[in-house]
């Protein structure tokens, strides 16, 4: 696909999410709870750079993170397709634009193959929200890949403990040409599964897919994927990284053999 086509793809795009989360609250301020802390991130730099556009038919967009040379992790309900009968949007209909800014972007790769986490009997609905894209280019090679902490509650309890913060950046609805991230907000709570927590960082639509980070000395690291907001309260619902861990290692079996490098 060439340069130009792919900017007439992202003008084009002018709704958020696409196959919101069973329960999402339809507004679009859902998920800002209070002053909106969002700050603009004009320009590329490390985390952010690994955090892009996953961009779906030219129809809708969410957030998806680099976490390999050429994996994206994003939420699983943005990959439908409106023209399919909500069936899972074949590969051909997803790209991936690293360092999106305002029609520019550090990096693109189309996508050869998407892994939907698999469903589990008896789990929140939220549990199993996320997907693996594989890229056509390795990407994350030249422009770096974040790593996924086994972050559950044990751990936020011990950060918690430290007084330790967290941040979250994506492509929010109303900002939808830039990054935007709250710098510094807070995991409130796990759910009784202990395999989703609730959070306080300001995310809206088009943030599905979008990380929790936190910094541990210099190095960032993802510990949670945000997939919805509920609808009391508006705190951002997230899957813990203990979750997204062992879920990606079983859906390892699941990779084109030719993208296990």
């Amino acid at each position: 696909m060439t340069k130009r086509l792919v900017m007439c793809l992202l003008l084009a795009i002018s709704v958020c999410c696409l196959g919101s989360s069973p329960g999402w609250a339809r507004s679009s301020q859902t998920g800002i709870q209070g002053k909106d802390d969002r700050q603009l991130v004009d320009g590329p730099g490390y985390p952010w750079q690994s955090i892009g556009r996953v961009n779906n038919g030219g129809r809708s967009f969410c957030t998806g993170i680099l976490i390999s040379n050429n994996q994206v992790l994003t939420a699983a309900h943005c990959l439908r397709s409106r023209v399919a009968g909500r069936a899972w949007a074949p590969a051909s209909a997803l790209h991936f634009l690293a360092g999106y800014t305002r029609g520019q972007y550090l990096a693109h790769s189309a996508v050869v193959a998407l892994t939907i986490a698999p469903s589990q009997p008896g789990i929140n609905k939220y549990d199993n929200d996320f997907a693996i894209l594989t890229l056509a280019r390795p990407v994350g090679k030249t422009i770096g890949y974040l790593p996924v902490e086994a972050f559950g509650r044990d751990r936020w309890l011990a950060d918690r403990n430290h007084g330790q913060l967290y941040g979250q950046a994506g492509y929010s609805h109303d900002r939808a040409h830039i990054l935007t991230r709250h710098a510094e907000c807070a995991i409130i709570g796990f759910m009784k599964s202990g395999r989703v927590f609730a959070h306080q960082c300001d995310a809206t639509h088009g943030d599905s897919g979008s990380p929790i980070l936190v910094k541990r000395g210099k190095k960032y690291a993802v510990v949670g994927l945000h997939v919805a907001s509920s609808r009391r309260g508006g705190n951002g619902i997230a899957i813990a990284g203990q979750t997204l861990s062992s879920g990606l290692a079983a859906m390892w079996h699941s990779l084109p053999l030719a993208y296990k490098r």
